[in-house]
């Protein structure tokens, strides 16, 4: 089985068990938990969604709202999707 770097992983772990409770990925992780999850089980498949959006972040530069795995549109719906340029980001961070 193909795990991956390990350093890697680890990192997004660590950065999971930081981000359960920070608005927009606590109802993602509170619903897993209310399904029967474990609490290292929620954890982990938030580590797979933060390097989800991660990997988008660097291949486009853009980061547009919270990834999901759906890939249909609904019906009727407008799709709200907040465009976030990462070098902007970046930029106000720079002393």
């Amino acid at each position: 089985m193909i795990r991956g770097n390990k350093r890697l992983r680890r990192g997004f772990y660590l950065a999971a068990r930081s981000a359960r409770w920070l608005e927009p990925f606590n109802e993602f992780y509170e619903r897993l938990i209310a399904r029967g999850k474990s609490v290292r089980q929620a954890t982990c498949a938030l580590a797979g969604k933060l390097a989800c959006i991660a990997y988008h972040v660097l291949k486009d530069g853009v980061y547009k709202g919270i990834v999901k795995k759906r890939l249909r549109i609904p019906k009727g719906g407008e799709v709200n999707v907040k465009d976030f340029d990462v070098g902007d980001a970046l930029d106000s961070l720079s002393p």
